[in-house]
């Protein structure tokens, strides 16, 4: 009943580049461990390796604790005054408005470029500027009303992509980011970590495009779903790629076993995992969407694939 085939419609969506040995973004990747295990270490390496396969471009960090790590992102070319972040009942609604104005300046930079360019071949072809539209040049008069002849800048005019935005969330569970139902002073409905999550590839709508610049977001974590402070079951649904450090609870291990149940039984994952964490700081490292040439959705930290 060849009538019934489902017809995928082409999309414009392009995906960001990454070494065919990486992983795919964006992604939603979380770390579980005990304190003191790695997991920020290896978060920021992670992003360490994006950064170097110019996969990176701005890094948000979402921490109460941001000072005493501020080491491990070394390298990363932090905003600190405006990327660093203390986590409130505010922080979502920030972190999705801050996409939205960084989608708006990218397509206003391209939009100004473009009239740039034309005025350009304009100025260069030497007709007289009364001939040239107000409507073109009120685009560079400054406050005075005088024609300011210089190419638009941008903070990210040297990228040739959008710019890719990456947010980690440390140390946040128990903090208002996880809390949801907050409502601003006026009664309206605050954006919660659910919205970011949910939507994390569709946040910075661009202007008369079916794209968004999206975003990429890591949890690093105590606990899987156990306790008053677990984690919330809208990330555990839509998680990416999972880091499973030495654990000596094993309720624990078995929460994530099940979660990746549909890929390998509950003897095969331990298997795994004793394969991988071999030392205190190694991990399982779980990629739920592997690429085609990928010979295994496990490894051993991040260097080495496991068959089952």
């Amino acid at each position: 009943m060849k009538d019934y085939n489902i017809q995928l419609p082409k999309s414009n969506w392009k995906d960001i580049v990454t070494k065919d040995d990486w992983i795919r973004l964006h992604t939603i990747t979380l770390a579980v461990s005990r304190p003191n295990t790695g997991k920020t270490a290896s978060l920021s390496t992670m992003l360490k390796i994006h950064y170097a396969q110019n996969a990176l471009d701005r890094l948000i960090i979402v921490s109460p604790t941001y000072d005493n790590n501020a080491h491990y992102f070394k390298g990363l070319s932090i905003d600190e005054e405006n990327d660093v972040v203390e986590p409130d009942e505010y922080t979502c609604q920030w972190i999705v408005d801050e996409l939205q104005q960084m989608a708006d300046e990218y397509d206003d930079y391209h939009e100004k470029i473009t009239l740039w360019k034309l005025l350009e071949k304009q100025l260069k072809s030497n007709i007289p500027i009364s001939e040239i539209t107000d409507e073109l040049l009120i685009q560079f008069l400054d406050a005075d009303g005088y024609l300011i002849l210089e190419k638009p800048t941008y903070k990210y005019s040297h990228l040739n992509h959008p710019p890719i935005v990456h947010i980690l969330f440390d140390d946040v569970q128990g903090t208002p980011v996880f809390a949801r139902g907050k409502k601003s002073a006026d009664g309206v409905r605050l954006k919660c970590i659910d919205d970011i999550v949910i939507k994390h590839r569709h946040l910075g709508k661009r202007k008369n495009k079916q794209q968004s610049l999206g975003c990429s977001l890591y949890f690093a974590c105590q606990t899987y779903k156990s306790g008053n402070n677990g984690l919330p079951r809208c990330i555990r649904g839509c998680i990416k790629h999972l880091l499973v450090f030495k654990n000596k609870d094993e309720k624990s291990l078995i929460e994530i076993a099940e979660e990746v149940g549909g890929e390998v039984t509950r003897d095969q994952f331990f298997d795994l995992f004793e394969r991988a964490v071999q030392t205190d700081h190694d991990f399982l490292f779980i990629d739920l969407f592997p690429k085609k040439n990928h010979i295994s959705m496990f490894r051993r930290n991040f260097t080495e694939f496991l068959l089952p």
